[in-house]
């Protein structure tokens, strides 16, 4: 899904199997919108990520990256994320956030990145967040 421009919900939906990443806040090359004021809230995302590119199951960024910080006042809450080979949550370019409860099961692998990784970001704060190893 991708989300951009002003306002939004996305709420209790089911992302699995999918090449990308469920979310990815990003603006088109030529019309700059960023995703302000959105609540990501209450979402399953498993097994997604397939593609070998850089991504995460809830990613922003923006292209040509100068050191903006486009996207603005993002809640990302109570979401239930497993099974990624790669960040469960990437925040690039990103001003004003919380990043809260969510529940993060680790894909297993020993070259894994940090589950959430963050990036010419202000203002983002991690709240509660579970993070969990898989059982070996």
């Amino acid at each position: 899904m991708l989300a951009k421009g002003r306002g939004g919900l996305i709420e209790n939906n089911t992302f699995e199997g999918l090449g990308g990443g469920a979310l990815e806040f990003w603006n088109a090359p030529f019309e700059g919108l960023g995703a302000v004021d959105y609540v990501v809230r209450g979402n399953q995302i498993r097994n997604c990520c397939l593609i070998n590119r850089e991504d995460a199951a809830i990613w922003a960024t923006i292209f040509k990256s100068g050191g903006d910080k486009l996207h603005r006042n993002l809640l990302i809450s109570d979401n239930e994320i497993t099974g990624l080979p790669s960040p469960a949550i990437l925040l690039h370019d990103v001003q004003n956030a919380v990043v809260r409860g969510n529940r993060i099961l680790c894909a297993p692998g020993k070259d894994r990145p940090d589950p959430i990784t963050l990036s010419n970001t202000a203002t983002v704060r991690l709240e509660n967040n579970s993070i969990k190893e898989p059982k070996r």
